[in-house]
């Protein structure tokens, strides 16, 4: 799920993973909104996870302090959006401390899925992501040089 403001407008993609560009616009203020999406996205969480393994991340820009004060209107400016916040599907904690990665995927509630279907896309989902964090790193290829002379013909 995506949530994103432009221009004063909050609108959400709950549909991310399939259109990226799904984004239905919100009825409330960005910052009703927020609140709103901030309280469905509370998970209560067993003890031995961190704080961070369920969320919203992302970034609330400067122009985020109009929804909250009034200031000189400037010039509009073609970029990102005024924020943008993300409930990740799967998500990587690096604890420096423990040396170690904690890989979570929340489970949603979702009517039009049972228990035991939606704990089996997950555990696919967590063993897909802890597959791709054990395999070796890729390796780039050389990047020959400028001077065709000092490049082998034949680089292996």
């Amino acid at each position: 799920m995506i949530w994103r403001c432009r221009d004063g407008q909050a609108e959400i993609n709950r549909a991310a993973l399939h259109d990226e560009n799904k984004f239905v616009p919100e009825t409330a203020k960005p910052l009703v909104s927020l609140r709103a999406l901030t309280r469905e996205t509370q998970l209560t969480l067993p003890a031995t996870l961190p704080p961070m393994a369920t969320g919203l991340f992302g970034y609330l820009g400067y122009d985020m302090a109009r929804q909250v004060e009034n200031l000189p209107i400037r010039r509009r400016h073609v970029g990102p959006a005024d924020a943008i916040l993300l409930r990740p599907t799967i998500t990587a904690i690096f604890d420096s401390v423990k040396d170690e990665i904690i890989v979570i995927t929340p489970v949603w509630p979702d009517k039009s899925v049972d228990a035991k279907a939606a704990y089996a896309r997950a555990t696919a989902r967590l063993d897909e992501a802890v597959a791709v964090l054990e395999a070796p790193a890729p390796h780039p290829l050389p990047t020959p040089p400028t001077c065709p002379l000092a490049w082998p013909s034949n680089p292996t």
